[in-house]
């Protein structure tokens, strides 16, 4: 198991001493008191966004209001290979937490943490913005953290052992920060970073995301428009700052770039298709994000209990996001994936 001894060291560590030695008057108000605890509350109280539950064709545990997309194998028993021995399964899919993403205006805030990191280097110690451009668009600029370390961890552990999925890259905990990334704080550097953003920087692929944004919000996000974040914007250039037609809307680009990142890095690897049916039924990297199998949904301050396709419209899902009173610019969201396995 990738979840050892120092690991769940570190979380007691992180969780219990640190917030006392490193409390900051300015994150602390914006995450609010006790966000560690509501962060893995809220967790734990969402896990009904794994539905639905499939064995082969045959739906388990349903999930009408959920988004998803169909089983690649509609078979009950499957065939993997475990060394030289081909041995069979029972096929299931389902989805599964991932991680964590929060977006943060204040440099080094981790919420789900309840704490911020004494780092001076990197991004720009100034918080991050939020105002009104020329043409009356809101600006928004936030560094995003992804994390594993939360209590669905666990959980995630156990479901590896039970698909037998041993190639998964292993996680440190803290996997991204933007702050010390120079291409996040620069859309210089980002191109240099990003090359292939290139290739769709021109009106005609740029157009093309208005058919992106009409499938996503039915929940049916196209894959191979992959610069294409639905109503939320486009994957390039991956910066700090955004322009949307709402807060809310620009915060889940951001989430969306994130989980990106992720995946270009091989650090997500996709766990949905044939190739988890056949051969050695394992998960594949993929320099992409597949849109249609990956979910996001804010989790705190404000709870929106069910998962959200990416680049669905906040007017459906945003309504009291964005409230100043409640919502100070850090966020955190939870991340999911579709799993297919064979059980064995």
């Amino acid at each position: 198991m990738r979840l050892k001894l120092s690991l769940l060291i570190n979380i007691i560590f992180l969780t219990i001493i640190t917030p006392s030695v490193y409390a900051d008057p300015a994150c602390n108000a914006a995450m609010g008191s006790g966000a560690i605890l509501e962060v893995n509350k809220n967790l734990l109280k969402t896990m009904n966004n794994m539905a639905p539950l499939r064995m082969g064709s045959v739906e388990l545990i349903s999930g009408d209001d959920l988004p998803s997309v169909d089983n690649v194998d509609s078979k009950f028993i499957c065939w993997c290979k475990r060394g030289p021995i081909v041995l069979p399964g029972i096929a299931i899919s389902f989805w599964n937490n991932v991680g964590i993403v929060e977006t943060s205006t204040i440099p080094y805030c981790f919420p789900s943490l309840s704490l911020k990191i004494p780092l001076k280097f990197g991004a720009d110690m100034s918080y991050g913005q939020r105002n009104t451009g020329r043409l009356g668009e809101n600006k928004i600029s936030a560094q995003t953290h992804y994390l594993t370390l939360n209590l669905l961890g666990l959980i995630n552990e156990a479901l590896s052992i039970l698909c037998l999925h041993f190639v998964e890259t292993p996680t440190t905990g803290i996997d991204h920060m933007s702050e010390v990334y120079p291409w996040w704080q620069n859309d210089t550097w980002a191109v240099i970073f990003a090359p292939d953003s290139l290739l769709v920087a021109n009106p005609v692929a740029q157009a093309a995301c208005f058919a992106d944004s009409a499938a996503s919000v039915l929940n049916k996000p196209l894959d191979y428009l992959y610069w294409c974040y639905g109503t939320w914007g486009s994957r390039y250039p991956n910066t700090v700052t955004v322009g949307s037609g709402d807060a809310i809307s620009s915060y889940a680009l951001l989430v969306a770039r994130t989980v990106s990142s992720q995946f270009k890095s091989l650090k997500i690897t996709l766990t949905s298709g044939k190739h988890m049916f056949k051969d050695y039924c394992q998960p594949v990297p993929s320099l992409l994000m597949k849109k249609s199998v990956v979910n996001v949904f804010p989790i705190h301050p404000i709870l929106y209990d069910k998962r959200l396709s990416i680049g669905a419209s906040s007017f459906v899902w945003g309504v009291g996001q964005d409230m100043p009173i409640k919502n100070k610019g850090v966020m955190t969201w939870a991340v999911y994936q579709k799993r297919d396995c064979c059980a064995l």
